[in-house]
């Protein structure tokens, strides 16, 4: 990014792909688990992660590849916040069918 206004909208790009995911996530099953502050800051790392990819791919694309850099972005962040909160439900549900069997 090269100005003020760039990383601005990086940041909002990557809060509204947040929002979506949680509202979706309320939706569908009346919670939600995606919280930046929780998890020993793995979900902070994943979103570094996916960032990096983000941008070596935007740094390596062949011109015209990637015609939407934006949506780009949003749709790998609403994917790595989608899965995030898809793997804490599904441990959470392993955790409690364990509980379950235990007793």
């Amino acid at each position: 990014f090269k100005t003020p206004e760039q990383v601005h909208d990086c940041i909002s790009v990557i809060l509204n792909a947040a929002n979506d995911s949680r509202k979706e996530a309320m939706q569908q099953i009346g919670k939600h688990e995606l919280y930046f502050e929780d998890y020993n800051n793995e979900l902070k790392r994943e979103v570094t992660r996916k960032l990096r990819r983000y941008f070596n791919k935007m740094r390596t694309a062949k011109p015209g590849e990637i015609k939407n850099p934006r949506s780009y972005l949003y749709t790998t962040m609403r994917n790595a916040f989608d899965k995030w909160q898809n793997d804490l439900l599904q441990a959470e549900k392993e955790q409690k069918d364990r509980k379950g069997n235990s007793k």
